[in-house]
């Protein structure tokens, strides 16, 4: 049965086009990470659209004591002749002058996955458990890692050459998308996680929804977890968000779903005509606009069989960075830009705010050493101004927050 999943697996690889050289005997082909974003649904949320007018950003509190912080902006964009888009993102207006620290209430939900296969064979994904031969610091869980990580813990970083202090990653990158406007005020503006909790959830996955697989072929430290996304996305939502409400989940706050080495495919992941595995990580929402209730899912990798400036490394965090910054900046994924493309994983064109997806699996930030001794990875981010336009409104007046993009988005995507 082994052998049947690893040969699985390399005829997805191919026909996914995720082939690489690498250095390690006889490897010949890694994923290449791929991401998602589900709009919010069951809802009155409208399709993306523009605008009416208006010359530059502004924003106006939209919060209720029903929601998380919430915050409209207005934007013009030199990149398609000054037509005006509105959208909205998590936190509070750095717009609106003024020292603020706006707390997103959060809750952990690690996922313990078991994996049933045709032979009524059970294999367990667990991140509450240790891992020494594959994660570092083999005390810590891959929760303990998560919690412990710039993710949820504040320490400094420096975007383009301007120190993001006291920050976690997704604060100091927004601090830094929108520098021109909190440096007005010394910079004192935070979006910052609150972990009010982590609640452990277990979940069955049988075949043919779900599937194990040997990486070893491809340099792999584990074996993994391959999910059909679209079961994945129905247990969030029909079981694990109502049975978490007795825990404290609501639309107040916002559920991060953390598994270990699962990984996701759009479809059955025993179908081999279908080449859309790997999917990391997505967000999405259910729920009225008004209302939403907002939730991430991500994995936590330690299998390096992923590739990222075509050179294989472990993810740990890099998925968790991506997904709850494009949950900030495009909460109900209707936040309409003028188009782009050809970048990143986007081999087409889209027209959303999704900021890690210009820059995945090209480039990392710079990893960061915590107070643990682990050094995280992270995803580099596009500026809000790289979607809209130059004159750049981030830090160091470039376009991302690692300097990799150093003019906007350019000519509309066709």
């Amino acid at each position: 049965m082994k052998r049947h999943l690893t040969a699985w697996m390399a005829i997805a690889v191919i026909l996914s086009c995720a082939c690489a050289g690498t250095s390690r005997g006889q490897e010949t082909a890694r994923f290449h990470v791929h991401y998602r974003a589900i709009p919010l649904h069951g809802s009155d949320v409208s399709s993306p659209q523009s605008a009416g007018t208006g010359s530059a950003v502004a924003a106006a509190v939209s919060t209720t004591p029903s929601t998380i912080p919430l915050w409209k902006y207005t934007t013009t964009a030199s990149r398609n002749n000054g037509k005006t888009y509105s959208g909205t993102m998590v936190g509070r207006s750095p717009f609106f002058h003024g020292a603020r620290t706006t707390n997103i209430n959060t809750i952990l939900v690690p996922v313990t996955v078991t994996i049933v296969d045709r032979q009524k064979n059970r294999t367990t994904f667990d991140p509450n458990q240790t891992d020494a031969a594959c994660l570092p610091n083999g005390t810590l869980s891959p929760v303990a890692l998560v919690q412990q990580s710039p993710i949820l813990t504040a320490t400094n970083f420096t975007m383009n050459g301007v120190a993001e202090e006291d920050s976690q990653y997704v604060d100091a990158f927004q601090r830094a998308n929108f520098f021109d406007a909190i440096s007005q005020t010394g910079g004192r503006y935070h979006t910052r996680l609150n972990l009010l909790n982590t609640v452990p959830v277990s979940i069955t996955v049988s075949a043919p929804s779900g599937v194990v697989s040997d990486t070893s072929a491809f340099g792999g430290c584990e074996p993994v977890a391959i999910v059909d996304v679209n079961a994945l996305q129905k247990i969030a939502e029909k079981t694990l968000i109502p049975k978490l409400k007795a825990q404290g989940v609501a639309p107040t706050n916002f559920p991060i779903f953390l598994f270990y080495n699962v990984l996701m495919n759009d479809g059955p992941p025993t179908d081999v005509t279908n080449p859309n595995c790997c999917i990391l990580g997505f967000h999405s929402g259910i729920g009225l606009a008004s209302k939403p209730q907002l939730y991430s899912v991500a994995d936590y990798d330690s299998t390096g069989i992923f590739l990222v400036d075509d050179s294989p490394m472990t993810l740990d965090t890099e998925i968790l960075s991506h997904e709850i910054a494009e949950l900030t900046d495009d909460p109900l994924v209707n936040n309409a830009t003028p188009a782009w493309g050809h970048t990143g994983q986007v081999a087409g064109c889209q027209a959303n705010l999704e900021v890690g997806d210009p820059l995945s699996g090209m480039t990392g930030f710079p990893p960061i050493k915590m107070p643990n001794g682990v050094t995280y990875n992270l995803q580099e981010l596009a500026f809000f101004s790289w979607f809209f336009g130059s004159p750049s409104i981030g830090a160091g007046a470039t376009f991302s927050d690692n300097g990799a993009f150093n003019t906007d988005a350019g000519e509309i995507c066709r």
